[in-house]
């Protein structure tokens, strides 16, 4: 509460938290939430979540722009390239599509 009184944006890493407690977001209000699912189910690695509140997503500015994050790009006037709306806008590369399945079948 006093971060956010003071205007910050706070970052509550819970990748090994949440394993093992139980992580009550109406108590504790982050507006953002690394996990691991790794740490959570065991399997798969290089899997995992980050929660944000749509308010704080909507805040944030990329300079730049890599694989699959941006719909359009032009040399032409300030607005050079146009992110992907939404989530997908922050997610560089490739999505590990073969270990995704793992998380809900184990």
């Amino acid at each position: 509460e006093a971060a956010h009184a003071r205007g910050w944006d706070v970052l509550l890493d819970c990748a090994a938290f949440a394993p093992t407690n139980r992580l009550d977001l109406r108590q504790v209000q982050p507006d953002f939430v690394p996990l691991s699912f790794y740490k959570i189910f065991g399997y798969p690695t290089g899997v995992g979540a980050l929660l944000a509140r749509r308010s704080t997503l909507a805040k944030l500015r990329r300079p730049w722009f890599a694989g699959g994050t941006i719909t359009i790009a032009s040399v032409q006037g300030d607005g050079w390239h146009s992110l992907i709306p939404g989530e997908a806008g922050f997610e560089d590369g490739t999505v590990n599509y073969l270990n995704l399945p793992a998380v809900e079948i184990g």
